[in-house]
């Protein structure tokens, strides 16, 4: 594919946010009488003249709040009970498909208020006839420094040794080489990196 230039990736971009305008103007109006019959406001009514009567009442009812949250509430068991399930394709496969389909299930429901996600998400689609998750992955760094003091040399490489069989620790000021004092200080700087898959 021939590389576009700057002036291109403009063009293309003034385009796409001119068309997302056009689909926002026009769309809005019913997503925002949608909202206000579902809260049973009865601003969506003076929204349409047209619909409006001397000696009409001007109650709004509230026959759409009560279908979206049904709908929602059929919807919602069905993805409770797991969003995936790995299959296994041997019998040596069971196992490990029963774990990964467990930790899925854990970072989305768990770890990601996976429920509330997923209901937002129903909800918009129902009633904005719009809605969108996003996905990403995250990673995240933390380090803990301990420092210690007044220790023998016995004491200090025996924690040395603990550090050295740890990816995760470094040692910080201490001298291997040095037997002569009396009592030794060292830091332990213990760094972790964790990642997930993280929903919004």
């Amino acid at each position: 594919m021939k590389k576009l230039s700057d002036d291109q990736i403009v063009a293309i971009l003034r385009d796409d946010l001119s068309s997302a305008l056009v689909f926002s103007d026009e769309s809005q109006a019913s997503r925002s009488a949608a909202m206000d019959y579902y809260h049973g406001t009865g601003i969506a009514v003076e929204a349409n003249p047209g619909d409006i009567c001397d000696g009409r009442s001007r109650v709004v009812s509230t026959d759409v709040a009560d279908m979206v949250d049904a709908c929602i509430a059929m919807m919602m068991p069905s993805l409770s009970d797991g969003v995936c399930e790995f299959e296994p394709q041997s019998n040596d496969e069971e196992e490990q498909c029963q774990v990964e389909t467990d930790i899925t299930n854990y970072y989305v429901w768990d770890k990601n208020r996976g429920y509330d996600i997923f209901r937002g998400a129903l909800f918009d689609a129902l009633l904005q006839k719009n809605c969108c998750v996003r996905v990403w992955w995250e990673d995240n760094v933390t380090t803990d420094v301990r420092e210690y003091e007044n220790l023998t040399w016995e004491e200090a490489q025996m924690l040395v040794l603990k550090a050295q069989q740890n990816e995760e620790q470094s040692i910080d000021d201490f001298d291997e080489t040095d037997k002569k004092n009396d009592s030794y200080s060292l830091t332990i700087r213990t760094t972790k990196q964790r990642s997930c898959p993280r929903f919004a």
